[in-house]
């Protein structure tokens, strides 16, 4: 069975995306989508192209990442949070401006947090 590292390879298109507690309309990421090329990321989207490295906590409940940037807008930052993968489907729950790792996959008014649901790009290469 493969580890969440080797399933999360390839592009992810955001689908759905909630900050602070509120739904965005799908205008503002239209396009926006997540690249995985083994423990490296780039996106593009969303006001700027970011590259760096993940860290995945298999083994925590729930699941977490980290998102280290290396370049763009967020470069030298650290994106801490939850992940879910299900299938062609995963949702992130990340923190926005330092604030601490979320324990829900949902954000509320103020919390610095940002919830996406990504689909896999099948017709994106691996």
């Amino acid at each position: 069975m493969a580890n969440d590292l080797e399933a999360l390879q390839g592009t992810w298109n955001i689908s759905e995306l909630e900050v602070n507690g509120q739904r965005m309309p799908a205008a503002s990421f239209k396009g926006s989508k997540i690249a995985v090329h083994g423990s490296k990321f780039t996106t593009a989207g969303m006001g700027g192209a970011y590259e760096g490295t993940l860290r995945l906590g298999e083994s925590n409940r729930p699941k977490t990442i980290d998102m280290i940037f290396s370049s763009g807008p967020e470069k030298a930052n650290t994106s801490s949070g939850i992940y879910e993968l299900t299938g062609d489907t995963l949702q992130l729950c990340l923190t926005i401006a330092g604030s601490q790792r979320p324990a829900e996959f949902a954000t509320r008014a103020g919390s610095s947090h940002a919830f996406e649901i990504l689909k896999r790009d099948s017709g994106a290469p691996t």
